[in-house]
């Protein structure tokens, strides 16, 4: 039979399962098309994410692994996919070029699109077979012999290869009865699909984990975890995909946790890596190493295992720091990204240089047994840093591991040879940085004057990005704000441009993410746009090919019906920002980012809040001080700037005055330290001044 020119990089081609694992059906009956799928697995640690839509992406969500490895999922058009295991069906080696139904679901709405996308590309699943349908109606069956397309009411994928079904060579209990049920049915809902999941499910080391219900026509998927069909919760994926794009563990979202299934996860051979993997992402890498070796030391039955595993974790945040560049999930369990060496790509995501300590620790603690994985993680990071020449390095030394001809070295030198023939984004050069403007000593001056401080405009807030190749500030035109930007491009700084006004209402106090990926902002936007509010909030705009996206509210954790001023972050993420929400006082508050939601505010407490004004705070990445704007009887005018630092218990130093070296009768506010830590900027007097950031060693004593 002709082999199809298809091939999809999916969880079926590493895993290699027994072929006894999901059961996945579509029906269309009385103008509804559903879709049943229980998700039989070895693990029980399972994620849901949402990618919203960009400029030229379809917005989706994703069901798989912590690493990003997709399992199913479905587009805004109702375009849905999912694989079951199958017996392996031969092929010869050959190269190939391959596709991800990620990039399937953000570039087609229907079936015809998707196969039409597909004849570009060859099948290599070869222990795989997928479903897919959409919104219509349609569907088809897809491995690497054949493609069949749905013929009658319904189609049903369980653990063979569907060519088999012409001569009834098959022996699989689940999908005959499936078959049946479907075939007796006059009128299909939720409810009926649930009974068909319950009575399919698995027990046992391949246990059902999840079961999804997709109703393609309404967008919306019933979920129900580890067979306990009693608890479902409901999926709108137009409500959340307009939350932004996030990853949920599934377990944490039902109430009812069975013995069963608790029994399942604590008893599973990945269970550590996955604490010690959440422990990273949501506490930090020191957090994480320390539970790494308390695991280690309380199991050492279980410590080869632990330690293997821990080697894994820079996958899963190299993995997720790639879909947060370019909003494509994978379906590749086994290190997608190094095997695609199509595209070239550069981030500063946070989650990269959580990574590098990673592997450092592993290299310090002669923890890897592979040099091959070890130096092609590093080469790969440092590319997407942008720094070519260590990248290389590492990639020679990863392929000189390896045997010439494998396929680790085709990958590696094919990886390579990409890197050396690709023109990096440049760091700024020390010349050209800060829009070419002479450094100031320790004693203040106005910066670039004339350019961006100009007589007649009000500039405040500004933000350069880590490269020093961008510059991002806000200036009040005729009593509103707009936010300007300056970029470096050719060895020239372009002239500030705005990006973001209206004639309503303003927009400014901008400031960088951690990954820079998206810019924050303060603003009277009303939800709609359409009008102003009474109060400002705090808004961010996602990064974009073409720029950046429409505004998009921090949420309800943030915002309140009072004021929120300037932001600043962590290196973990957490938010510093003030408000007056507490009987008018502003005070300075934080924010921690969990699984990608910003948590209930809570405030800096008495060293930093007073009963006075307290406001324009910037807290240093590595959140060892902060320096904020407040009015005080000892200050110099009308606003001034305070200083506190960490202390080695945790906590915040009483704050000081930072005296008249900066302050002024005026009022000083929005200070920023640049990320090469050299230079404090901040506006006084209507103008935006820097100064030398050894000042700020000066108040540590």
């Amino acid at each position: 039979m002709k082999r199809l020119n298809l091939i999809l990089l999916t969880l079926g081609i590493l895993f290699q399962q027994q072929a006894n694992a999901c059961s996945i059906f579509t029906c269309s009956k009385n103008g509804q098309t559903l879709v049943g799928a229980n998700e039989d697995e070895y693990t029980s640690f399972h994620y849901m994410w949402f990618v919203p839509a960009t400029d030229n992406k379809y917005g989706a969500v994703f069901f798989g692994k912590n690493n990003m490895q997709t399992q199913a999922g479905m587009n805004e058009h109702g375009l849905f996919f999912d694989f079951a295991a199958i017996p392996r069906i031969e092929s010869k080696n050959r190269e190939v070029n391959f596709v991800t139904t990620a990039e399937i679901l953000a570039s087609c709405k229907n079936i015809e699109e998707a196969l039409e996308m597909f004849k570009k590309y060859t099948f290599s699943a070869f222990s795989s077979q997928m479903l897919m349908a959409d919104a219509s109606g349609k569907s088809v069956l897809i491995n690497a012999d054949t493609i069949v397309h749905k013929t009658g009411d319904y189609q049903i994928t369980t653990n063979f290869n569907v060519c088999n079904l012409q001569d009834n060579n098959y022996d699989c209990l689940r999908y005959d009865k499936i078959d049946n049920a479907l075939a007796q049915t006059k009128d299909i809902s939720v409810p009926f699909f649930r009974e068909i999941l319950d009575d399919v499910h698995q027990e046992g080391k391949v246990s059902t984990q999840y079961s999804n219900i997709y109703d393609l026509k309404n967008r919306e998927i019933h979920i129900n975890w580890f067979h306990n069909y009693n608890e479902s919760i409901v999926i709108d994926l137009k409500e959340e995909l307009e939350k932004g794009f996030r990853m949920e563990n599934l377990w944490d979202l039902f109430n009812e946790k069975t013995f069963a299934a608790m029994n399942f996860q604590e008893s599973e051979d990945s269970y550590y890596y996955h604490l010690i993997a959440n422990e990273v992402e949501q506490k930090g890498v020191e957090a994480g190493i320390k539970m790494f070796e308390q695991f280690v030391n309380d199991h050492p039955d279980k410590a080869a295992r632990i330690k293997e595993d821990f080697t894994w974790i820079p996958y899963s945040l190299i993995a997720k720091a790639r879909v947060a560049y370019d909003n494509l999930s994978f379906d590749y369990y086994y290190i997608p990204f190094l095997t695609d060496y199509r595209m070239i790509w550069q981030s500063e995501n946070k989650m990269l240089f959580q990574a590098l300590k990673i592997l450092e620790y592993i290299k310090s603690n002669n923890l890897n047994q592979n040099g091959f994985h070890f130096h092609e993680m590093v080469g790969y990071i440092n590319m997407v840093l942008g720094k070519k020449e260590v990248s290389i390095k590492n990639y020679q030394k990863a392929i000189a591991t390896v045997e010439k001809g494998s396929r680790e070295e085709i990958r590696a030198t094919k990886t390579l040879k990409k890197i050396k023939g690709t023109k990096f984004l440049p760091q700024a050069d020390e010349n050209l940085k800060y829009l070419k403007q002479t450094p100031p000593t320790t004693t203040p001056k106005v910066f670039a004057p004339d350019l961006i401080s100009k007589k007649g405009e009000y500039e405040f807030g500004s933000v350069f990005n880590e490269k020093g190749t961008e510059f991002f500030y806000a200036v009040n035109v005729n009593g509103k704000e707009e936010i300007r930007c300056s970029e470096l491009a050719a060895s020239e700084w372009s002239k500030p441009k705005t990006i973001f006004s209206h004639e309503l209402y303003g927009y400014n106090d901008p400031f960088l993410s951690t990954d820079e990926q998206r810019l924050y902002f303060i603003s009277q936007r009303s939800m709609d746009g359409l009008t102003k509010k009474d109060d400002y909030d705090i808004w961010y705009a996602n990064r974009t090919e073409n720029g950046w996206s429409e505004p998009m509210n921090a949420g309800p954790n943030i915002n309140t019906d009072a004021d929120e001023y300037y932001i600043s972050f962590t290196n973990d993420g957490t938010m510093y920002f003030s408000s007056n929400k507490n009987n008018g006082n502003f005070d300075i508050y934080i924010s921690e980012m969990v699984d990608g939601e910003f948590q209930d505010p809570e405030s800096l407490g008495e060293a930093i809040n007073t009963s006075h004004y307290e406001a324009d705070v910037f807290v240093a990445p590595d959140g060892s001080y902060l320096i904020f704007c407040a009015t005080r009887p000892d200050g110099f005018g009308q606003g001034d700037f305070y200083i506190s630092f960490k202390d080695t218990d945790g906590t915040w130093t009483k704050s000081r005055n930072m005296g008249d070296l900066v302050n002024s009768k005026g009022h000083e506010l929005c200070p920023f330290v640049s990320k090469d830590g050299k230079f404090l900027f901040y506006t006084s007097n209507q103008d935006i001044y820097w100064v030398d950031a050894k000042i700020i060693g000066n108040y540590r004593n």
